[in-house]
Parts: C-alpha cells; structure tokens; sequence
C-alpha cells in the first residue's frame, strides 16, 4: 500500500509499505477518502521518522481480526479518530 511517511526533518516521503494484517480485535480498511488536516502538518515535525500520520478518512472493511464482532466485510466506514478505547497500545 502506498503512505504517507514522517522523514526526517518533519518532511512527507510517498513510499510502499506491506498491506498489514489485521490482529485480534482489530479491521482493515481499504481507505477510500483521506484528507490532510493543520494537526498533521503541525505534528509531522514532533512524529518519529517512519510513522505513517492519515486520520479523517473512510474506506472499505477489507479485513476482520479474530475475536472481533459486529463488522462484515464490505461495510463502508468513516473514522472519528478522536474516540479512543483507552487500553490498547495505539490509544
């Protein structure tokens, strides 16, 4: 897949990277729409190099991680990046 990588510098490199895989508990999403907001350009400066940044989107449940319920695949979904569960490692 193609993304949006933080370089050093707080610059964007366009890059391929492997499609991941989704893991217990979690969906994959073939991303549709995206948009690049002000929180992005002001975060690529502080962000590791080699993060991959993307928020505000929608796409396609593509993939369903096991002992996740409730999504089919297919589903068409919009992200509200700023819900967090509180206990996994990315929230």
């Amino acid at each position: 897949m193609r993304a949006a990588l933080v370089a050093e510098g707080g610059a964007f490199d366009l890059v391929t990277v492997s499609d991941p895989v989704p893991q217990s508990g979690e969906l994959l999403l073939r991303v549709t729409s995206c948009g690049l907001c002000g929180s992005d350009l002001k975060a690529r400066g502080v962000m590791p190099a080699g993060s991959i940044m993307g928020h505000e989107f929608g796409g396609q449940v593509i993939g369903i991680g096991a002992d996740t319920s409730g999504w089919i695949e297919g589903a068409q979904v919009a992200v509200l990046p700023v819900a967090s569960c509180r206990t996994c490692a990315w929230c």
